[in-house]
């Protein structure tokens, strides 16, 4: 597995208006155990709203989350994948531009957001496996053949 699509297949995915308060989305984002979501005008996509906008721009500036507006609050600036593009390379692109979550779009649509946690994670288990054939490499033995 090397490329996003591979990653986010199969994935659910959450998404708000970007007229909806920030109070029903962060009820969103805690009954789905997500740290962000993707904000959409329409059928386009605007935005993301993340736990770090929430303290940020709403709590910090000591605004009501049942009043404010996601639109007003939400990274319009946002830094997308393409469903083809190699997992190790997003994950230097998340480190880079120091992002924590990523929509990955194919032609155009959304199939899915990657977070840093699951690209690290997915990191740790290649490193693993890759430690693990190593090792056999160095420690394999064959036996010796007899009169040898």
């Amino acid at each position: 597995m090397n490329k996003l699509k591979e990653l986010v297949a199969g994935q659910i995915l959450y998404f708000t208006s970007a007229n909806k308060t920030v109070r029903e989305t962060v009820a969103l984002m805690a009954k789905a155990d997500i740290g962000a979501v993707c904000v959409f005008e329409g059928d386009r996509l605007t935005g993301m709203f993340s736990e770090r906008d929430l303290m940020n721009r709403v709590v910090d500036k000591d605004m009501d989350p049942s009043k404010v507006k996601i639109k007003d609050v939400m990274t319009s600036k946002i830094i997308v994948a393409e469903a083809n593009e190699n997992i190790q390379d997003a994950l230097e692109k998340m480190k880079k531009l120091h992002c924590r979550h990523m929509p990955v779009v194919e032609d155009g649509k959304l199939i899915g957001v990657i977070s840093i946690r699951k690209l690290l994670l997915h990191d740790v288990s290649v490193k693993e496996a890759e430690i693990k054939l190593l090792d056999a490499y160095i420690t394999y033995s064959p036996r010796r053949m007899e009169g040898n």
